[in-house]
């Protein structure tokens, strides 16, 4: 239970309970304990108490997508008369629960028997997504692996059960199949807006930024008050040499939430595609949790940096592009830092950095038994030299 406008909930919420069996346990939490609260993988559902609409709702929505999951029927909003351009920031969640003040807590109590159910059903799409999710989040790829394989086929029948699939795909850097998943999903349930999101943040990183553009800017008529789609479409224009458009996308996501993480990730985004890797470097020491997108731009650059014969700058760029990424893409990071070590001659510092690769990735990774065998090769060879 999220107390956004902080009217004295703390007060008075065990009263207005009284009376009442909950079968999940409640919490209460100011916005500055959301995040450590989710972060210790124990929520399953999520009440809002907020009259009107505000940055912290949708911090509170983004952080339930990413720890627990795309399950709206899991979450509610507690407000006396929320107006249109409010429902319409709160669906962009798929959130279509309202609770009046006066009524909250047999609401509530309604809709915790029914997560409990959801979640005591361990194979129920909710399980397993939520799993999934957990996976994801700590970046352990086996697990997302296993997480993913427990899905079955209900990808083919279940929108949730698709989107989760394809963030996973995502997560082990299948974008194309991801890009698939989505489309899928939102095939499936035309308002599921976070599908056609997904989607779109797919094929930027493939590169088919028209196609991203046109799924964004639809989104973006449907919603204008999205943030994080205003940060992509600015990125999006700028791969397209359109700066103006960009700068002025990001400053309408300014106006909405100006300490919003994705609107820095965007700033930087933009000075590597100007080529002002100085000034890029310099904003990256205050973001973390970096996507998919601006990981694959830094993986592409160090590429390029190390195929120059420019190593050591590579490595810098590695170095710190690993303490930004989320979890789940740093093992892409590692083992292109190995490769960079390899070009450089530097064979042992790149045999650390592939035993780290496997660590991130949970297992054996087929490159990285492709790149430690070339190394040994050299080695042995070496040594063959020096006992001739």
């Amino acid at each position: 239970m999220v107390d956004i406008d902080l009217q004295g909930l703390d007060q008075t919420w065990a009263e207005q309970a009284e009376g009442h069996s909950y079968p999940l346990k409640l919490s209460y939490v100011t916005m500055d304990e959301v995040r450590p609260m989710f972060e210790t993988g124990s929520v399953g559902a999520m009440i809002i108490f907020a009259e009107k609409s505000h940055p912290d709702v949708m911090g509170c929505l983004e952080l339930f997508k990413k720890y627990v999951g795309p399950l709206a029927e899991f979450q509610a909003i507690v407000a006396s008369d929320p107006d249109p351009e409010y429902m319409s920031e709160v669906f962009e969640f798929g959130i279509e629960k309202f609770f009046l003040p006066e009524n909250w807590a047999p609401e509530v109590e309604a809709l915790c028997e029914h997560v409990a159910t959801r979640l005591t059903d361990r194979n129920g799409i909710e399980s397993k997504a939520i799993k999934l999710n957990h996976s994801i989040v700590y970046g352990d790829q086996a697990q997302i692996n296993q997480s993913q394989d427990a899905l079955g086929d209900a990808h083919s029948w279940d929108y949730v059960a698709a989107y989760v699939k394809a963030n996973a795909l995502q997560a082990v850097g299948k974008f194309n199949e991801a890009a698939e998943a989505f489309r899928s999903s939102q095939n499936m349930n035309k308002m599921f807006r976070q599908a056609s999101s997904g989607l779109g943040e797919s094929l930027l990183v493939l590169g088919k930024v028209d196609e991203a553009i046109e799924i964004l800017e639809r989104l973006e008529k449907q919603n204008p008050r999205h943030v994080e789609r205003k940060a992509h479409l600015a990125t999006a224009y700028m791969e397209k040499g359109d700066k103006a458009k960009a700068e002025s996308l990001l400053a309408e996501a300014e106006a909405i939430s100006a300490d919003h993480p994705r609107l820095l990730e965007a700033r930087a985004e933009i000075l590597l595609v100007e080529g002002k890797v100085g000034e890029a470097f310099k904003m990256m020491d205050n973001l973390h949790d970096v996507g998919p997108f601006f990981a694959a731009k830094l993986n592409e650059m160090g590429i390029k940096l190390s195929q120059q014969g420019k190593g050591k700058s590579a490595m810098a760029l590695y170095k710190k592009a690993h303490k930004i990424v989320r979890h789940e893409l740093q093992y892409k990071i590692s083992l292109n830092a190995a490769l960079a070590c390899y070009r450089m001659g530097e064979y042992q510092i790149a045999l650390q950095y592939l035993t780290r690769t496997e660590k991130e990735f949970g297992g054996r990774y087929e490159k990285v038994d492709k790149i430690r065998g070339a190394i040994k090769k050299i080695l042995n060879k070496g040594t063959a030299k020096q006992v001739g």
